[in-house]
């Protein structure tokens, strides 16, 4: 989810959500379980 294409790709993601409201976007990671407190954690907060 860090990667740089998908932060590239996250906002047109985000773009199309609130376009169309009815249509439930889900995000699979493929994320390692080791990485989500050193990488991914930090990287969310970074983000919102």
């Amino acid at each position: 989810m860090w990667c740089a294409p998908c932060v590239k790709e996250l906002p047109y993601i985000e773009e199309f959500a609130a376009k169309y409201p009815d249509v439930e976007v889900i995000l699979v990671s493929l994320d390692f379980p080791k990485d989500i407190e050193t990488k991914l954690k930090p990287f969310l907060k970074k983000k919102t």
